[in-house]
């Protein structure tokens, strides 16, 4: 959940207001957001704790409250003022990095190129006309702007039209609230940092113990090892029956997603964002091709599971359900491989990070289509270029503040030094 993206959606009026500007018209269209605000701020007047990641959420609880003057008085203009002398610095080299490039350029050429800066929206809404983006150009398919909420929000507050479809979408939001996270605010991140964590530790661990338990030549010794195995594959076990009408883990996960939609195996077409990627990091606002593989070696894992079955002695609905599933999944997964590998390019954006991902995806197709040369050659031009820049990246300081080589095209560009290079030895690493 995120305070700040509850700050900006509690600042939006209602839609009558909107079209008539009369002040008896005037009325919030998500109260709950604004009371949160009033109900839940920290000692220290921001709504996310001590550290510096407090600082955004506090300027928009802010920026929500001062809008209306009326309901918060005195104790706006004391918050406001505990806050100014920490961001002062921060608002200077925004706006040094913002007359770099005229935002009219960076928006047309938006136009033709898809740009990080819709998801961040909000912070430019008093430097260009938001109605500009209200088209299929920068709105996803399920009514967001930039998967973030508090840009979606942005764009409902000062843009010249109404948005109904955005309006849905943050409306669906807030329905979603778990009971338990609303101390942490109305409003989610759109994507669920937590699932993306539970993939990772689902693929690297229950892959594991897959084929631990499949190798009747491995014999564990260690109580301690074997228990943590065994409740780790367990878990694969549990979160496929959390519902029945779910039945497995890849419906499961697409029911986090895209909870009343349903429930089928075309994952890639109908829980995209923008029927290209799944949303990924909430601090970011930001999609990327990580979390994509993670939940396709997830599918691999469930497929090779499901394909070990041998107690099938009459097939029953269920079991009907079960192989008609695997043929789609199957299907899924050689169409995402066909796409990793139609975006390989020698001189266009990419990023490390993002290459070492993709070559874990084509390392686990390779053992299933060994003879297909597609992914043969790009599973060796990948680990060849990952292993070309290893030791500078290792080696040389700042590398990674100044120098990015590239292989993928159109992926997030992100320097985090200790995650790209444990992904690019984790990608390098033979079985």
């Amino acid at each position: 959940m995120s305070p700040c993206d509850t700050a900006w959606v509690a600042m939006i009026p209602n839609k009558f207001y909107k079209e008539s500007k009369a002040s008896k018209d005037f009325s919030l269209a998500f109260p709950q957001c604004f009371m949160w605000l009033f109900n839940n701020q920290d000692a220290n007047g921001s709504w996310a704790g001590n550290d510096a990641s407090s600082i955004t959420p506090g300027l928009a609880g802010l920026l929500a409250l001062g809008l209306f003057r009326s309901h918060s008085g005195d104790y706006f203009e004391t918050k406001l003022n505990d806050l100014g002398i920490t961001i002062s610095s921060s608002l200077q080299e925004s706006q040094r990095k913002l007359s770099l490039i005229p935002l009219d350029v960076i928006i047309t050429l938006a136009k033709s190129q898809p740009i990080t800066l819709t998801h961040s929206i909000e912070a430019f809404c008093e430097k260009i006309d938001l109605s500009r983006i209200q088209n299929k150009g920068f709105q996803a398919i399920n009514g967001c702007y930039g998967s973030s909420p508090a840009a979606t929000a942005s764009v409902l507050l000062h843009a010249k039209k109404w948005d109904d479809k955005a309006f849905e979408f943050l409306k669906m939001l807030i329905s979603r609230c778990p009971t338990y996270a609303k101390s942490h605010g109305l409003v989610s991140t759109i994507s669920d940092v937590g699932i993306f964590e539970t993939i990772w530790v689902m693929h690297s661990i229950g892959d594991l113990c897959f084929d631990i338990l499949a190798n009747k030549n491995i014999k564990l010794k260690d109580k301690s090892i074997k228990k943590l195995f065994s409740k780790n594959f367990a878990l694969i076990k549990y979160l496929s029956t959390l519902n029945k009408n779910h039945g497995t883990v890849c419906n499961w996960l697409i029911k986090r997603f895209n909870p009343v939609g349903t429930v089928d195996l075309d994952v890639i077409a109908k829980t995209f964002y923008n029927g290209k990627y799944f949303n990924t990091y909430p601090n970011e606002r930001t999609f990327s091709i990580s979390c994509n593989v993670h939940v396709v070696n997830l599918f691999v894992s469930e497929y090779r599971y499901s394909k070990s079955k041998k107690q099938m002695v009459t097939i029953s609905d269920a079991n009907k359900n079960d192989i008609i599933q695997m043929i789609e999944l199957e299907e899924i997964i050689l169409n995402v491989v066909k796409f990793l590998i139609s975006q390989r390019g020698k001189d266009e954006p990419g990023n490390l990070e993002e290459t070492s991902y993709i070559i874990r995806l084509l390392k686990t197709a390779a053992k299933y289509l060994s003879e297909d040369t597609a992914i043969q050659t790009a599973l060796h031009d990948g680990k060849t270029y990952l292993i070309k820049h290893l030791d500078e990246s290792m080696m040389v300081q700042g590398y990674f503040n100044t120098k990015q080589p590239f292989l993928w095209i159109g992926k997030q560009l992100y320097t985090v030094p200790r995650i790209i290079k444990s992904s690019i030895l984790a990608s390098l690493w033979e079985n």
